[in-house]
């Protein structure tokens, strides 16, 4: 077949492997066929671009980074039927960085604070829940693009907040450069004439226990400070086997907490 072909087969079988649960009829001879088949199992590597979605996917090694945006040329998701309740920003450039099963595991995505979702830089105290349903919404702003190797690559978003919200006027320009081990995020051109304050979230992802270790500048976080904490001066933090770097100093919040909620508040 294709490389295509080869590739697909090649991921399917590599996601069979970890596949625990049964199929639908209609499933299982397609699983059979699959598990029957010469592909190695090996799921995709280096930079992978979805042009249709605005859609990326790093596998530098053991990790992935997963990168959703949205243009004029793309649905933002939807809300309908009161589902996805809280989906406000998920495509407005959520990064999500994994080094496993850790966001499928124990049920995290509901408990989850969807105002910051990692990657995103939002207006802090616009509503989730929208006032009606929507459904069909493009993105706003047409330069969106991205570029790979195969290897390495960039992605860019020219940004304006949903277009279901009358109520943000949030504008930015984003960009993500892809690395053989690192990712690379920047933010210029971030404005807002609303009186509200503006968050750019590096990350939010559950941690093994509430002491779990967190290092900045080298030296470990308390576990006392847990309510938004602000390190000035912040050049690096470690926590949870990921590594952030921030080249020029700068005052970094971190929150560490029990968090709770319901699959139900999402939909």
């Amino acid at each position: 077949g294709s490389p295509a072909q080869t590739e697909a087969s090649a991921t399917t079988k590599a996601l069979l492997v970890g596949w625990s649960r049964s199929f639908l009829p209609e499933d299982a001879g397609f699983a059979a066929k699959i598990e029957a088949s010469a592909a190695i199992p090996a799921l995709p590597t280096g930079l992978q671009l979805y042009n249709d979605s605005d859609y990326a996917i790093f596998r530098p090694g053991t990790a992935m980074v997963s990168l959703k945006t949205a243009s004029t040329r793309v649905l933002i998701g939807e809300y309908l039927n009161l589902e996805n309740k809280r989906g406000r920003h998920l495509a407005s450039g959520v990064t999500w960085i994994t080094t496993g099963s850790e966001y499928r595991a124990a049920n995290v995505v509901p408990t989850l604070d969807h105002a910051r979702l990692p990657g995103t830089t939002v207006e802090n105290g616009v509503s989730l829940t929208a006032s009606a349903t929507w459904n069909y919404v493009p993105g706003l702003r047409s330069f969106v693009a991205a570029a790979t190797t195969g290897t390495i690559g960039a992605s860019a978003m020219d940004f304006q907040s949903r277009a279901n919200s009358s109520d943000s006027n949030l504008v930015a320009k984003k960009s993500w450069f892809f690395f053989a081990d690192s990712v690379v995020a920047l933010g210029t051109g971030i404005t807002s004439t609303v009186s509200r304050s503006v968050e750019t979230t590096v990350n939010q992802r559950p941690l093994s226990t509430l002491t779990a270790d967190i290092s900045v500048n080298g030296t470990l976080m308390s576990t006392a400070a847990t309510n938004g904490t602000a390190f000035a001066n912040t050049s690096w933090v470690h926590a949870a086997n990921i590594g952030y770097v921030f080249p020029a100093p700068s005052t970094v919040k971190i929150k560490r907490q029990n968090q709770t909620g319901k699959w139900s508040d999402l939909g």
